[in-house]
């Protein structure tokens, strides 16, 4: 038991003095995505998709496959949103309109890297994933890229609103 507890330990001091994982790093081990929280003697916390965290022990780290997504040469960027049954308006045309919106930036994403889907329908909405490659990882070009597809959905929200004054299903 305590040889197990050292090869952790000196598995830690390992993972520390690497230049391979650092604070702040988004990760995938095993089936876990998580963002490195702290790295210590004994573990790495993430903190994963619902903001819970997850403690990896160092021993099953240096075991695992590891894909470092911050230190990919490009960055994935995903957003979700939600768009109402009232609208009118058909997926072609809600893919239409997000990459026409995009095409000013086309210069900073990844060539054919932009993809819409949708995720959930349901009888009130349908949830949709817009993801694309940027051909640099810089958190501000990402935050702009966001704010300008936040605000065309919202657009398209508040002049589906005007259109149909209500909706009835």
């Amino acid at each position: 038991l305590s040889k197990d507890y050292i090869t952790n330990m000196i598995n830690g001091l390992i993972i520390m003095f690497s230049d391979k994982l650092s604070l702040g790093d988004v990760i995938i081990v095993g089936s876990q995505k998580g963002k490195i929280m702290d790295i210590t003697f004994l573990n790495v916390a993430l903190i994963v998709e619902d903001n819970d965290i997850q403690f990896i022990p160092n021993t099953v780290m240096l075991n695992s496959v590891i894909i470092n997504q911050s230190r990919l040469r490009s960055k994935k960027v995903g957003l979700e949103f939600k768009i109402s049954n009232c609208t009118e308006m058909d997926y072609l045309q809600l893919e239409t309109i997000i990459f026409d919106t995009l095409k000013p930036y086309n210069e900073s994403l990844e060539a054919d890297s932009l993809v819409l889907k949708p995720t959930h329908i349901d009888d009130h909405y349908v949830a949709y994933k817009l993801q694309f490659n940027l051909l640099k990882s810089q958190k501000h070009e990402e935050a702009q890229l966001k704010r300008i597809v936040n605000e065309t959905i919202i657009k398209i929200q508040t002049q589906d609103k005007k259109d149909s004054r209500i909706c009835h299903k």
